[in-house]
């Protein structure tokens, strides 16, 4: 028996069906009404009901629950769509977790003073605690055996900062020489901990320094930035996620950003260096020895393709809007990375380089060498603007997403079509009435041209012109 349901539409609007596909989503709910999860549960489509991972996300004043986050997976038909429910069963049933068919299938997590090791069923990968490398190994499930995709330490966060400015015409203000900071020289201040862990989804953080790598006795020790890296992985799943959130400690006024940059690792073996993404059309290839490949994009519409050999470089491909992924594998085995929102947050850039391990990832990088600047538009402070104190870009983060997904070479087929899914992933959306009676983000109300016609009609207006702006104004 039911004590209340909340629908959760998973609409897909793809050409491709969704299977298990994991959802994470917030769900409010009103005052005095829950103070634990142990009772919530979630039924498919045909009434069965699926795993459910739940974290309480915040209360209301009486301690009672006002946000809840669920995880579960999902079918969702090719430009379709099926409903879950959330409901609350009557109390003394088994907790949700235990739901799971096979125990065996949800996330395994275990760690010691130095690594933290999970394993999804179909990707096993252990963490480092000494020292920042993103992963110290990858093995993928193979039968009923894994076998290695990467062994090492070869994952870095770096930016590359520049510590000189220009007002125009020959005047410069110069506060040193620049150079690359990177996450892996500041052990001493690095951390790895789990910040989530259930059946479903599991959460590694890790909490790192930028230390800089520059040949001046002065810079030693300095590390002008701080990241928070997130690794997100899924049960069943070949593929994890990485949020990663870099914090500026420096003045701003006085350094400027050439690059910001991810690596992703990855073990190539017998010199093979093969390679596939989409730029106007799927390409595949291998690059020569000596070769790098840059899809660059550049603008919100337009990217291109370089290729460099030595100090030659040739542009290959140009077009509006990549797709976002890459792929790179050595005839056995591979990592893919897919960038969502690449056009929308440019410039952004995905590199391969056959003198490299691994995808390098550029979350900021102009190849007509824009600088990203956190200082203010102005040096004086503006009262009729609010601003009663001075301000400036420390202490601001930028947070940057990309997905990883490990594979045989034998099947970077599907590996590739894993990158498009996750770049266009379901959307689950909480039923609009149980959202406005909650009234956990505030008074509002569901659609309702008969009761607010007028409201309605702006509201549907307005909403049609931010899209025609987006699609011709390129907003």
């Amino acid at each position: 028996m039911s004590l209340f349901a909340v629908s959760l539409a998973v609409t897909n609007e793809t050409a491709c069906d969704r299977v298990a596909w994991p959802v994470t989503r917030g769900i409010p709910l009103p005052a005095g009404f829950l103070r634990d999860t142990d009772d919530l549960r979630v039924s498919g489509p045909d009434g069965g009901v699926v795993p459910l991972q739940c974290r309480i996300l915040g209360l209301w004043p009486d301690g009672s629950i006002r946000w809840v986050l669920a995880d579960f997976q999902a079918d969702a038909p090719a430009q379709g769509k099926n409903v879950y429910t959330l409901f609350r069963a009557e109390p003394g049933l088994s907790p949700a977790s235990s739901e799971i068919d096979n125990p065996s299938d949800a996330i395994r997590v275990e760690e010691d003073e130095d690594r933290i090791m999970v394993d999804t069923d179909l990707l096993r990968f252990r963490v480092g605690k000494r020292r920042y490398g993103l992963f110290e190994s990858v093995e993928l499930k193979r039968d009923d055996s894994f076998y290695p995709v990467y062994q090492g330490d070869g994952g870095d966060a770096c930016v590359r900062i520049s510590e000189g400015s220009s007002d125009g015409g020959t005047q410069r203000h110069l506060y040193g020489m620049g150079g690359v900071c990177r996450a892996s020289l500041a052990s001493d201040a690095y951390r790895a901990v789990v910040e989530e862990s259930g059946p479903l989804r599991v959460v590694i953080r890790l909490d790192a320094l930028l230390e800089a790598d520059i040949p001046a006795h002065h810079y030693a020790g300095y590390r002008p930035f701080r990241c928070c890296t997130r690794i997100e992985a899924y049960t069943g799943k070949p593929f994890v996620r990485l949020l990663h959130t870099l914090v500026m400690r420096c003045n701003p006024r006085e350094t400027e950003i050439e690059e910001i940059s991810f690596r992703i690792p990855a073990t190539r073996g017998g010199g093979l260096c093969r390679y596939a993404f989409h730029a106007n059309r799927d390409e595949q290839g291998e690059l020569a020895p000596g070769e790098t490949l840059h899809l660059a994009q550049r603008s919100d519409n337009h990217f291109r393709v370089y290729r460099y050999r030595g100090v030659s470089v040739r542009i290959t491909t140009e077009g509006e809007r990549s797709e976002g992924w890459m792929t790179l594998d050595d005839g056995h085995v591979g990592v893919g990375v897919a960038l969502p929102y690449m056009a929308e947050e440019y410039p952004k850039t995905l590199e391969i380089s056959a003198l490299e391990q691994g995808i390098h990832i550029y979350f900021w990088r102009d190849p007509d060498g824009k600088r990203l600047s956190l200082k203010r538009y102005d040096e004086q402070v503006a009262w009729h603007e609010g601003e009663g104190v001075y301000a400036d870009g420390t202490g601001i983060a930028r947070t940057s997403e990309c997905v990883a997904v490990f594979y045989d070479a034998q099947r970077r087929a599907e590996a590739i079509e894993t990158l498009r899914a996750v770049l266009h992933p379901p959307h689950t959306a909480v039923d609009p009435v149980w959202m406005a009676c909650c009234e956990a983000a505030g008074g509002m109300m569901p659609a309702d041209s008969e009761c607010f016609p007028n409201s309605e009609r702006m509201m549907t207006g307005f909403m049609d012109w931010m899209n025609r702006c987006i699609r011709l104004g390129r907003w």
